[in-house]
């Protein structure tokens, strides 16, 4: 199994540090290509594209320094190299909720760009306004909706670091990870806590 061999520990990590600097620095040049050269009517609309950037450049930060995922195939989960874990102490679940939360915020992002050419269309033909409350509403279900993932997994750290039997009965593999905290791991199925799965499905298919 490649994912097991030390080999892999070692090049992954790196390869997602090169990762992370090469997408910074397209990050920086986008901003300065919106702040520079966008034209004055679509200031506005830079405004969101901005907002989206800054959520890529999350994920990318937290990808490539603060979490560092391998993936331990086929084991549902892996081990955190990122400074969270290594510099810091933290589980492996530290570095992948701010992961879920990050990859949500650019959905929303997506999304209020697309809500506001929406929007724009709509003022141009003039049946509709940017200060209706019902815009400002939608954005705002949608940020709940979109958090809602992260949220449950949230409950997943007390139920596999609270020794779950379950985890344990079903999944032996993943279990000896997290009974041994120098691994930092983390678990991203959510087969793996029943009682979450049949809500995050559904917020998934909602969202």
């Amino acid at each position: 199994n490649l994912t097991l061999h030390p080999n892999w520990h070692y090049a992954m990590p790196m390869y997602e540090h090169v990762v992370g600097v090469v997408t910074h620095l397209l990050s920086a040049l986008a901003f300065y290509l919106m702040l520079t050269k966008t034209p004055q009517p679509t200031k506005l609309f830079a405004k969101y594209l901005m907002l989206l950037q800054v959520a890529i450049t999350l994920v990318d930060f937290n990808y490539g320094l603060l979490y560092c995922p391998i993936v331990l195939f086929p084991v549902p989960g892996g081990i955190c190299y990122g400074i969270l874990c290594t510099w810091f102490g933290l589980s492996g679940f530290a570095g992948f909720i701010l992961a879920s939360f990050a990859l949500s915020y650019v959905s929303i992002s997506i999304i209020l760009c697309y809500h506001f050419k929406y929007v724009s269309i709509g003022a141009m033909i003039g049946n509709d306004s940017f200060d209706s409350s019902r815009h400002t509403l939608f954005r705002v279900v949608m940020f709940f909706f979109y958090a809602i993932p992260p949220v449950l997994h949230i409950g997943n750290v007390r139920n596999v670091e609270g020794g779950s039997v379950y985890v344990e009965t079903n999944f032996p593999s993943l279990y000896y990870l997290f009974a041994n905290p120098e691994y930092h791991a983390f678990a991203y199925d959510m087969a793996l806590f029943p009682e979450y799965s049949n809500l995050f499905v559904l917020s998934v298919l909602l969202v």
